[in-house]
């Protein structure tokens, strides 16, 4: 994510210019700011006062247009918010994106809104950045929003009803990797390398070998609450989680939620506690 300010402040559209530099504008995700959904478009030009943007319409039409006009009046900001993660073109590169796309028609309230359009200039994936809902195609991960607040010149997010699902299926000279896992987290807050979780449930199975190492086990927890700081972290509630786990990554052995690894991401679970720190 771009600085706090540029993700939580916002200005009137004619006052861009006074509010951002040039060389943050561009490039940059403009969200406008409307009574029922927000508008999301890319910066691709500035002159003076004047900027310009790439945007996707309602009609599917990808048009460049003056700020100034196409927002007038209405409050707008800088909302480059995967920035901390997914890593943005250079701003030359998102702007021929942008501009590659003018004049084509294409357009889903699901699938291709202009939330859509904008990720994928800036970041090369389809992301939905609506206020309050957020899904991502690619890794069929869902984010319900709730709250991005500023304390200080940190920033807090807090997030409720997140569900993240993920797959592998693999045959290869590499080796094996099958697996299946889904979790659901209730009520998630961050605030710069603190981060704290109530509800979370996990599930999965997984059979890998490699020539980094072999690992093979079944997940299944319900997790009360998680804290991590920085590299250290705490969680609580009950786990059957069983598996084995031998590789350049580290060794670990697990029996009904008792257990441990050792190695780049070393913990220790037993009786519902699970503590861990992350080397690597």
């Amino acid at each position: 994510m771009g600085s706090g300010s540029d993700a939580v402040t916002g200005c009137k559209s004619h006052n861009l210019t006074r509010h951002y530099t040039k060389s943050q504008l561009i490039g940059s995700i403009l969200e406008i700011k409307n009574k029922f959904a927000n508008h999301y478009a890319v910066v691709v030009e500035v002159q003076d006062d004047d900027v310009f943007i790439v945007h996707l319409t309602e009609d599917g039409t990808v048009t460049r247009r003056n700020a100034n006009t196409t927002s007038t009046g209405r409050n707008v900001m800088i909302y480059n918010v995967y920035d901390g993660e997914l890593k943005p073109f250079a701003p030359d590169v998102i702007v021929k994106r942008a501009m590659s796309k003018i004049g084509t028609h294409k357009y889903s309230l699901l699938y291709m809104n202009c939330g859509h359009f904008a990720t994928w200039c800036r970041y090369g994936e389809y992301r939905l950045i609506q206020h309050g809902f957020d899904f991502n195609e690619k890794t069929k991960e869902m984010n319900v929003r709730t709250a991005v607040k500023e304390i200080g010149d940190k920033e807090v997010n807090i997030s409720v009803g997140e569900i993240k699902e993920k797959w592998n299926l693999k045959f290869d000279d590499d080796g094996v990797n099958l697996g299946l896992s889904a979790q659901a987290r209730g009520v998630t807050s961050t605030l710069g390398p603190v981060k704290g979780t109530l509800g979370t449930a996990e599930g999965g199975m997984g059979f890998k070998v490699a020539e980094d190492g072999v690992e093979a086990g079944v997940k299944l927890s319900a997790r009360v609450s998680a804290l991590s700081v920085g590299r250290a972290s705490v969680e609580v509630g009950p786990s059957l989680d069983t598996g084995i786990k031998a590789g350049e990554d580290g060794v670990g052995l697990s029996l009904a939620g008792f257990g441990f690894e050792i190695g780049k991401k070393t913990h220790v679970s037993l009786f519902g506690l699970k503590v861990g720190f992350d080397f690597s």
